[in-house]
């Protein structure tokens, strides 16, 4: 049985999703004013450089955001605008934003620069009630709308409550952004564990459970609120003798989720190393003998290190452009197979996560969107490679 556990871990939340007894994602937020994904901002271009074809937003707060153009050659300094957080800060880099509005339910998402109705690409529209699209038509009139995975799921009257209350939410959006002074906040963006109660799949979490009080509170009020299907599933855990990070042994999932060495049940091995361009990981047979013949060997341990990779890239929030140095696979009927294999274990991700393939050297390239920084930045943001210990948690 699927069950979230949140609690309290350096002045933040960590946030565990357990798959029965594997951990599938870890994730952990501190407290910070800094503006987050999903923020919106009535915002003052403060300078224009057609040079980067960018733009330097005033978010207010002493922050300021980098926009990206997109063809737009009308915007100067001094113009006023709502813009959203669409990637966080990093490191030196400013958070990036879009003028591209989007406003993310648990069966939808509303655009309210948008039009129309568009699927999930992992939806399948025919797996709904006929009459769905005719009934949010009123919805897309003003605003697009985009059907969620999860809508396949759900009963029909749940997703037009949220396309209503998504609907209600950017008037409130369009009416503050027309009355505030600029630059300010026009909307702060939901709490990383609230946007992954939001966001987890049917059946993925039969139990939400934490031992603080002031958590258990605010997802209360957020369940009821936008899920109340949902609210049933949260319990609030009191046993003092042992707390759910000791129950549950987070110390120990967080310290495996951020070394570089990944152990495979066939005696195999991943390395795992975060550059500054992309993550690279290699895969060695290890103490993996196997008994039949060298390429049936290479094959397993290849079989293997693709489905454990595509749930590392989950477990530890790894995005961007990651290339992955199999065993080299002599027989093209092997090399497929393995392609497929790691696209088919990607699936099983929330967060878009396409394979491109192998290159001419025999690397295979991924790429996974980016939402938030990885496991390892946030738990230690200035560790090297090999800082991250027991101690340290």
């Amino acid at each position: 049985m699927g069950k979230l556990i949140l609690t309290r871990y350096r002045d933040g939340v960590l946030s565990a999703l357990y798959d029965g007894k594997r951990v599938i994602l870890l994730d952990w937020n501190g407290k910070s004013d800094a503006p987050r994904r999903g923020d919106i901002f009535r915002a003052r271009i403060e300078s224009v450089n057609r040079g980067i074809e960018a733009a330097f937003a005033d978010l207010g707060s002493g922050y300021k955001g980098y926009l990206p153009l997109e063809g737009d050659k009308s915007l100067k300094a001094g113009a006023e605008l709502s813009v959203q957080v669409d990637k966080e800060a990093v490191k030196t880099k400013l958070p990036v934003l879009t003028r591209q509005l989007s406003l993310p339910g648990k069966y939808l998402v509303l655009l309210p620069e948008g039009r129309g109705i568009r699927w999930s690409r992992k939806l399948d529209p025919e797996s709904l009630p006929a009459d769905l699209s005719e009934r949010l038509a009123p919805y897309a009139q003003d605003s697009g709308l985009i059907v969620r995975t999860n809508a396949a799921d759900a009963e029909p009257e749940s997703i037009l409550q949220e396309a209503g209350r998504l609907s209600e939410l950017a008037k409130q959006i369009a009416v503050r952004a027309e009355h505030s002074l600029c630059p300010s906040l026009l909307l702060k963006g939901e709490a990383e564990y609230l946007a992954l109660l939001r966001d987890l799949r049917e059946g993925e979490a039969e139990e939400i459970l934490t031992d603080d009080q002031e958590i258990f509170r605010e997802a209360e009020e957020w369940l009821k609120a936008n899920q109340p299907e949902d609210l049933p599933k949260l319990r609030l855990y009191t046993d003092p003798r042992m707390p759910l990070a000791a129950l549950y042994s987070l110390e120990t999932a967080l310290r495996r989720a951020t070394e570089k060495k990944v152990w495979l049940k066939s005696g195999g091995y991943l390395i795992i190393e975060p550059t500054e361009a992309m993550t690279v990981i290699d895969v060695n047979t290890g103490k993996n003998e196997g008994r039949r013949s060298a390429e049936e060997t290479i094959l397993e341990t290849d079989l293997e290190a693709a489905w454990e990779i595509a749930a590392q890239l989950r477990l530890r929030n790894i995005s961007g452009i990651i290339v992955v140095d199999f065993i080299n696979l002599k027989e093209e009927a092997n090399r497929a197979k393995l392609t497929a294999a790691l696209a088919e274990a990607v699936k099983a991700d929330p967060v878009h996560t396409a394979v491109e393939g192998l290159t001419r050297l025999g690397l295979m390239e991924l790429t996974r969107k980016k939402r938030s920084a990885p496991l390892r930045e946030k738990i230690s943001p200035s560790a090297g490679p090999d800082s991250f210990s027991e101690k340290s948690c």
